[in-house]
């Protein structure tokens, strides 16, 4: 007994140890899944806005090609007006080899892999791709088309075809407010793959859900899509088959194995296994129907990480490293957590002032290096000090929220809105002058049947579109110019620089 007595604290010390190192382990590894998790987390919400903006600039490009090209061959335009079954043929070959070389040289180079000219009754006309196929109906095989032809507007969408499913851009043809035919401008997930690689190695997969490549797609060209090892409701797109950062032989066992995780269908979602992250972004095809999965490879070393950085403070915690080490950690959220509020104005909620600067600046290089336009609007409302003293502040700042919020839902993802300071507001868009214009028009309108608590409001703009080495600040000061120009003038209107 006495023994025991002695060796008895002993034992409780060992036995707390083994307790509190039970519960560390515990602790760390419930705290490693979380970081792994919140970590593909930011992967997928990444990569899926990333093919968003790649997709954007594609789209600006094939309503270059369209509006400067296409829309403006007066020929062509006769040659719709006079097609009919008898002369098809003919002038089906005239007009393929007159866009040859604009597709073989230019549009293919690019990796916008169809062309496709339709008639008005959705009757293939020329199929640049595969022009010995034409004269088919492509009514109730081909949703955007018809919805085209009714609605007398561009489509753009993901959609599946007899040959080739694409990200398909529809542009009606018109001529004297008749529709004349429609023409089709797709492009794939290689082109881009293709935009996605200059800044760092991936691979880009399209699967397309198996029901609608059996449906859909006619027999003889079934050969463009691969069965997935262990995805049996889906077909992988053999043009987009080509990986670098999975060998042949593994790429089967690789999915096998994460076959079992693609529950989560409707939103991004990201996978990791032996270095390599996957992430699915699900897309819809025309009729809102989720029709096919956009899948990346990436190299990701941050999992191996954050594994071996749990492993190492469980073997080495005890009670009060663990306790240290989860307030440290909660410590690092909470400052992420205010670094992130530091950037929206506390009232409205949109970026303040010195986030537009930090991110204006990373918009206005990227499209300097990429070659797109970028415009800056100057917002002010009208008479706000008059809304302050006569309604009180507390109305003034209904008046901005309002405003903040209206301006935010009619703006596209990427464009970036900002409070500049008291009742002004600034936005950036990756447009020209002329587009800037019309899109500070819409937001005019808006505000002005706004009325928020009965009040009625209307703001000037002003808009500047950035010139070769000019700064975003000079371009923020013709903007402002531009926009007393529109007080100045009468208020409620908007005016460029």
């Amino acid at each position: 007994m006495a023994y025991l007595k002695d060796k008895l604290p002993a034992y409780i010390s060992v036995g707390i140890f083994l307790l509190l190192s039970l519960l560390a382990l515990v602790f760390w590894e419930l705290q490693r899944e979380k970081s792994l998790k919140k970590h593909l987390s930011l992967q997928a919400d990444f990569y899926s806005s990333s093919v968003k903006y790649v997709m954007h600039t594609i789209n600006d490009l094939t309503d270059l090609i369209f509006y400067l090209k296409i829309d403006r061959d007066r020929w062509l335009k006769e040659v719709l007006r006079k097609v009919n079954r008898d002369n098809m043929e003919d002038l089906h070959w005239e007009v393929y080899y007159r866009y040859k070389d604009l597709y073989e040289n230019f549009m293919r180079s690019k990796h916008i892999r169809q062309l496709h000219f339709h008639l008005p009754d959705a009757i293939s006309f020329v199929r640049m791709h595969r022009p010995e196929k034409f004269g088919d109906s492509l009514v109730g095989v081909r949703f955007s088309i018809e919805k085209v032809n009714k609605t007398l507007k561009p489509l753009k969408c993901f959609e599946e075809g007899r040959i080739f499913n694409g990200f398909r851009n529809v542009y009606p043809i018109m001529d004297s407010g008749k529709l004349l035919g429609t023409v089709e401008i797709s492009y794939d997930a290689q082109s881009i793959e293709e935009v996605l690689r200059k800044e760092r190695q991936i691979d880009v997969e399209l699967w397309v859900r198996k029901e609608i490549v059996l449906k859909k797609v006619w027999e003889e060209e079934r050969e463009n899509y691969l069965p997935i090892p262990g995805v049996d409701n889906f077909l992988l797109d053999r043009e987009t088959h080509n990986p670098s950062l999975l060998k042949k032989e593994e790429y089967s066992l690789f999915w096998e194995e994460l076959s079992h995780s693609l529950k989560d269908w409707e939103s991004p979602t990201a996978l990791h296994k032996n270095s390599i992250t996957v992430i699915l972004i699900p897309l819809k095809n025309c009729k809102g129907e989720f029709a096919a999965r956009l899948v990346l490879y990436t190299k990701d070393r941050t999992p191996l990480f954050i594994s071996r950085l749990y492993t190492g403070f469980a073997l080495g915690s005890v009670a009060f490293n663990a306790l240290f080490a989860y307030l440290l950690y909660t410590l690092i959220i909470k400052y992420r957590e205010l670094k992130e509020s530091s950037l929206k104005d506390p009232l409205t909620g949109v970026f303040n002032r010195g986030a537009f600067y930090t991110f204006g600046e990373k918009i206005l290089s990227l499209a300097r290096r990429e070659g797109r336009p970028v415009s800056v609007v100057m917002c002010d409302i009208d008479h706000f000090k008059r809304i302050n003293d006569t309604y009180g502040h507390h109305t003034g700042d209904v008046v901005l929220k309002e405003v903040a919020q209206a301006m935010s839902k009619n703006l596209r993802e990427g464009d970036l809105l900002a409070r500049y300071g008291g009742e002004e507001f600034i936005l950036l868009l990756s447009l020209d002058r002329e587009k800037a214009v019309y899109v500070a028009e819409k937001l005019r309108k808006l505000i002005e049947n706004l009325k928020p608590k009965g009040i009625k409001i209307t703001c000037s703009f002003g808009v500047a579109q950035a010139e070769e080495g000019e700064t975003l600040q000079e371009v923020i000061d013709r903007a402002d110019k531009a926009m007393y120009k529109a007080k100045r003038l009468g208020r409620n209107r908007v005016e460029s620089d």
